[in-house]
């Protein structure tokens, strides 16, 4: 009898509950949002931790039913590029210009969310910061060398009301 595929099988399973596992231990850390490094990311090879910054507007609601717009405060980062050196490293967004009084917010659970990030993941520790909502970030693993199209999603929602504004924004990493 041959027991190689049952083997290979065996290997492929092992492999998939450590990738989950991973991911799982990755996700404890916590994040306050006080330690965010003041360099923008650039379209270039970053190899050091940096900072997308977001301006978020009001505006009637569109035939998709968003009523704010967002838009990149350096329009040239809907494209950004990581070099090798940036393995292991975090991107930060940060909602840096708002209407005053309107208190809009990264999604808690979606505030980043990447489209196709396969196992093992190559974008993990994706959270809101705990003291500021206005803070997210993502470690970059930099395992895959690749496009990844992510979205940006705010709300105006807060601890007492749902929202009443919601929108997002698409842009692109690329690992080299």
């Amino acid at each position: 009898m041959n027991t190689r595929p049952i083997m290979v099988l065996a290997a492929l399973i092992c492999l998939a509950f450590a990738s989950v596992a991973q991911e799982k231990s990755e996700n404890l850390t916590s994040f306050d949002g006080d330690a965010i490094p003041s360099n923008a990311c650039a379209d270039g090879n970053n190899e050091t931790e940096c900072v997308i910054e977001i301006r978020v507007e009001d505006k009637d609601k569109d035939e998709n039913g968003e009523s704010c717009r967002i838009t990149l405060l350096t329009p040239h980062q809907d494209l950004v590029t990581f070099g090798r050196g940036f393995a292991d490293k975090f991107v930060y967004w940060r909602i840096k210009e708002q209407p005053v009084g309107k208190p809009y917010r990264f999604g808690l659970r979606d505030g980043i969310a990447f489209l196709d990030n396969p196992r093992p993941r190559t974008f993990v520790n994706l959270q809101r910061a705990t003291k500021d909502p206005t803070s997210f970030r993502a470690r970059n693993k930099h395992n895959r060398t690749k496009v990844f199209k992510y979205v940006v999603n705010v709300t105006n929602e807060t601890e007492d009301a749902p929202p009443t504004r919601e929108c997002s924004l698409d842009p692109w990493f690329r690992n080299r």
